[in-house]
């Protein structure tokens, strides 16, 4: 539950580096899940191999990292576990909250993670 709960915190707030950076800029897996989407509903569009691959990488790493922090955290006794958990969904909330999101050779100006989503 305390790993979901990361992983879908982090698949939301963390700027992860989508095609090289200069030319993507950051975006969060929500952002990119969205993106690959797009290119293969609609019709005349190129294939997604590049959106694929980064969802790959950044699933499996987002995962991963979300098990480690898992594992630290349940290592605590129970008001430390919750006092941890708390403090790190509020430091991924604040990470959201950055404009960084769309940089890159673009001519739209950098957002936050909550401006993409709503």
């Amino acid at each position: 539950m305390v790993r979901m709960l990361l992983l879908i915190a982090m698949a939301f707030t963390v700027p992860l580096f989508y095609y090289m950076f200069v030319v993507g800029g950051f975006v969060s897996y929500a952002m990119l899940f969205v993106m690959t989407l797009e290119n293969i509903l609609y019709p005349f569009r190129a294939v997604p191999v590049i959106e694929c691959i980064h969802l790959l990488a950044y699933g499996w790493l987002l995962y991963y990292v979300s098990g480690v922090v898992t594992r630290f955290i349940w290592k605590g006794a129970l008001p430390q576990r919750i006092v941890l958990l708390a403090s790190l969904l509020a430091a991924l909330a604040l990470v959201g909250t950055m404009r960084i999101f769309g940089v890159g050779h673009s001519e739209q100006a950098p957002v936050t993670a909550y401006a993409v989503l709503f």
